[in-house]
């Protein structure tokens, strides 16, 4: 692995992707050091086709058997296991990445490279103190004053340490990033989230990836254990929105971050 001179920490970079060998955006939006470091993550089937789009790519191949997207997170969690990585990030293979204008306009717009780099060293170094790192969302992301904030959603970016990492046990089919917050939350270990920076989609559900696998019966069947599994912080709901053709309205959760920080201290606090 090259390592920019500039990065006094070694993150190791996972892209899971599906169906999408010619359509990298998230790698086409890294700057150029971190696409060089950065493992594409394919299922054996389209490990070729892969290889043809992407040739000067690091890849992990799946093992033939896994075809969804928590055992493949359990599979990378594993490799760095075996490879002494310390701190590791996935990122959906899907996103554009946003800066806010300044510390005092919300407002988002287009970061350059060096911003774009400038953010993955900030989650970097946010490892050497939190468990788990998230960036924001774009959506609602100018609800929050503050550059960074703590024990709250993340998602489609999953920064870990990876001994903490490995405490954690994956329930679900889908929604694993949810559980896998909740289950470090609820051990006392605070997540930190970057507000100044944001990540988002263009569309939920789009052709590749989950969409080639997942349905509203797995969806919802996932989103009812994670209320089974922690009833004291997690409802759910029916959600409807203009984007994400027949996963418009859906069952989604309703999530407590805070309350299960709260709890998981109170728990260390107590042993």
């Amino acid at each position: 692995m090259k390592v920019d001179p500039e990065r006094n920490i070694i993150m190791h970079v996972f892209i899971p992707t599906l169906g999408r060998p010619h359509n990298q955006k998230t790698l086409a939006n890294l700057p150029k050091s971190y696409q060089e470091d950065a493992f594409l993550v394919v299922q054996s089937h389209e490990a070729k086709m892969y290889a043809e789009y992407n040739q000067k790519m690091n890849f992990l191949v799946l093992p033939e058997h896994i075809k969804t997207i928590t055992p493949t997170r359990e599979f990378i969690r594993e490799w760095c296991s075996t490879q002494n990585v310390k701190k590791a990030i996935m990122l959906d293979d899907d996103l554009e990445f946003y800066v806010r204008k300044s510390n005092q306009d919300w407002h988002l717009r287009v970061p350059k490279p060096s911003e774009v780099k400038s953010m993955l060293l900030w989650v970097e170094q946010l490892l050497d103190d939190y468990a788990h790192v998230g960036v924001s969302g774009r959506e609602g992301n100018n609800y929050m004053k503050n550059r960074i904030t703590y024990n709250c959603r993340y998602m489609r970016l999953l920064a870990y340490r990876v001994r903490d990492w490995n405490e954690c046990v994956y329930h679900t089919e889908i929604m694993e990033d949810f559980d896998i917050n909740l289950q470090l939350l609820l051990k006392g270990k605070p997540s930190a989230v970057i507000y100044h920076y944001a990540q988002g989609q263009n569309q939920t559900n789009a052709p590749g990836g989950c969409s080639t696998w997942r349905t509203h019966e797995l969806h919802e069947r996932n989103a009812n254990l994670l209320a089974d599994l922690y009833p004291d912080v997690v409802k759910t709901r029916k959600k409807e929105n203009k984007t994400g053709g027949e996963f418009g309205t859906r069952t989604e959760v309703t999530i407590q971050w805070k309350k299960a920080f709260q709890i998981g201290k109170r728990k260390c606090i107590q042993s």
